[in-house]
């Protein structure tokens, strides 16, 4: 897996919808907000790999994002 380059912040906030993994599947996104349903079960090496990168992880819903409108300008699903 290519290493991804840290967030530019210049592009606004992106978000990162399900920022968790499956066994053997990671393949993190740098976005500047790393939201998943269940934070609890993300491995603790991902988190922190991800928040290396500048990310923010928080949990949520999806359907009921804990942002505010307006406030993101990329979206990875």
């Amino acid at each position: 897996m290519a290493e991804l380059t840290p967030i530019d912040h210049t592009e606004g906030v992106s978000l990162d919808v399900g920022c968790g993994f499956t066994t053997d599947v990671q393949n993190p996104v740098y976005a500047t907000v790393s939201l998943d349903l269940n934070m609890a079960r993300v491995m603790p090496a991902f988190l922190e790999k991800i928040k290396q990168h500048g990310s923010h992880p928080l949990a949520g819903d999806a359907c009921n994002l804990p942002i505010r409108s307006h406030t993101i300008s990329k979206i990875y699903w």
